[in-house]
């Protein structure tokens, strides 16, 4: 495997939002592992049996071992550019729309965004929507209607499957874009000058900034495009105000 794809693998990260079972979270390194990824992050830290993850995930305990723990989904987002979340349910407030696994891979290579985060919710609630508004495209396992749940390490391999077939057809230099905890000030200063242009008159400053950060996000913008789109909102708030003094 080249070196491209090994990085492509390497950045692209796994986060457990709030896993109930540590038998689930062994059977989720033993997946990542059969797959090829290696980077596993996870909110939560206490309550985890290490016997337990440790029998279940047999020779990918490693995994684990190397995980990172964060307590709040900002904190274990904030270096990534691009961030997927696993859902079955879309709506009005879910996304607009989802992909199929094979999709969101596809477009991740085609966009060249990494850091790459793969978010899966926990295991009887899913994600939850405030957790969904981090993540920047929905993906959806198609299933029969007659029994839709899918079992979380099952999920979580047939996801990292679509992106292993796609990772080893292809071979793009991998190029950081903007990470969270660098497009998040930006994203703020653009709401700031839309609020004081009286935008927001009514309501919708949270609903725009989780659309805004999506767009963004998956335009993968550089740091200092990111820095001049902010820049054109904060010149045509200047503009607007020096037009109503006249």
């Amino acid at each position: 495997m080249n070196m491209s794809k090994i990085k492509q693998f390497h950045l692209t990260r796994v986060l457990l939002a709030r896993p109930q079972g540590s038998q689930n979270i062994g059977a989720c390194c033993r997946a990542m592992k059969n797959m090829g990824f290696s980077q596993l992050s996870i909110i939560k830290k206490c309550g985890i049996d290490l016997s337990e993850v440790r029998t279940f995930a047999l020779s990918a305990f490693d995994i684990y071992e190397k995980a990172q723990f964060f307590d709040t989904m900002e904190s274990a987002l904030a270096d990534s550019a691009l961030v997927l979340g696993t859902t079955r349910r879309i709506g009005k407030r879910r996304k607009a729309f989802s992909l199929f696994p094979e999709e969101a891979a596809q477009r991740v290579l085609q966009g060249n965004l990494w850091p790459l985060t793969i978010v899966f919710g926990n295991e009887e609630t899913g994600l939850s929507q405030e957790e969904l508004d981090y993540c920047h495209y929905a993906v959806q396992i198609p299933t029969s209607d007659d029994f839709p749940s899918i079992n979380l390490s099952h999920a979580l391999q047939i996801v990292l499957y679509a992106f292993s077939r796609v990772y080893t057809q292809n071979c793009l230099t991998p190029v950081k874009a903007t990470a969270l905890e660098d497009l998040q000030p930006a994203i703020e200063s653009i709401l700031d000058n839309l609020q004081s242009l009286g935008f927001f008159k009514i309501g919708g400053k949270r609903d725009m900034k989780v659309f805004l950060t999506d767009i963004c996000a998956r335009a993968g913008l550089s740091i200092r495009e990111t820095r001049r789109f902010s820049a054109l909102f904060q010149k045509i708030e200047g503009l607007c105000k020096s037009r109503y003094k006249d």
